[in-house]
């Protein structure tokens, strides 16, 4: 099932929400395409590891690159939908869309 985030805004301030969001959530975009409306970015994230010493010995950490798509419905809403290569990227797909989604709000 796709996840999505809806704007009820027009393109070039969708555009913008989702640029700022990214900034503020410290997401990495490595290039942009505004005409097509996709950033390129990194997305990392570290294990659920519980307790201290775990977590300064838990390699369990994950990086993928994904393409965050700002597209159009009509003139006053645009969906944000994240696509990804790779099974491992693909788990995390909700995560990244998640973060964006606290940094919109």
């Amino acid at each position: 099932k796709d996840s999505f985030i809806e704007l009820n805004l027009e393109y070039a301030r969708s555009w913008a929400a989702v640029d700022r969001a990214l900034k503020e959530a410290l997401i990495k975009v490595n290039d942009l395409d505004r005409d097509q409306g996709v950033f390129f970015v990194e997305f990392s994230k570290q294990g659920e590891e519980k307790g201290f010493i775990r977590r300064l010995f838990s390699s369990q950490s994950f990086k993928g690159k994904y393409q965050v798509t700002v597209k159009e419905i009509n003139e006053n809403s645009c969906v944000v939908t994240i696509t990804s290569d790779g099974e491992d990227s693909k788990l995390y797909e909700r995560d990244l869309l998640s973060e964006i989604n606290q940094s919109l709000s």
